[in-house]
Parts: structure tokens; sequence; C-alpha cells
């Protein structure tokens, strides 16, 4: 079977954490950064769906909240970094 549901759990995991880390420093490129991890799962979520997931649907939703989410921070860090 393919399960790559704890790879994404890690993952994510890693990523917020360095997002979360980025926000507490005030260093929007940390923060950029941690974002990364974010459009790699919700890339790799959109091509190749979520093993275990039944419904494509459901899988497409998770990965394009992923990845607005992965844009948003990303967007706001840099334009913290170019207004500073």
């Amino acid at each position: 079977s393919n399960d790559n549901f704890p790879f994404f759990i890690a993952i994510l995991l890693l990523s917020f954490g360095i997002i979360i880390f980025g926000f507490s420093i005030k260093d929007p490129t940390t923060t950029i950064l941690g974002s990364f991890g974010l459009y790699l799962v919700s890339i790799y979520i959109l091509f190749n769906g979520i093993a275990g997931v039944k419904d494509a649907t459901y899988t497409w939703a998770i990965g394009l909240i992923v990845l607005g989410l992965a844009m948003y921070i990303s967007t706001r860090s840099a334009y913290e970094l170019i207004v500073d």
C-alpha cells in the first residue's frame, strides 16, 4: 500500500514549526522558508492525492486549502520583508 499520510503530517508539523518560529522571532525570511514545505505538500496532494481518501473532491479541496494557506503566509511575510 502507498500510505503517505505520516509523511504529510511530518512535513506539515515541521513547516508549521518553522513558520511559528519565524513569526515569534519576527523574521520574514524564516517564515517564507517554512512556507516552502506547505507548497511542496499542497502540490503533491494536488497531483497525486492522499492515499486512503476515496473521494477526489476532498483531496482536491485539502490541496487547495493548503496551497492557499502557503500563498497567504509567504505573501504576508514577503510584504513585511519589502516594507521594512
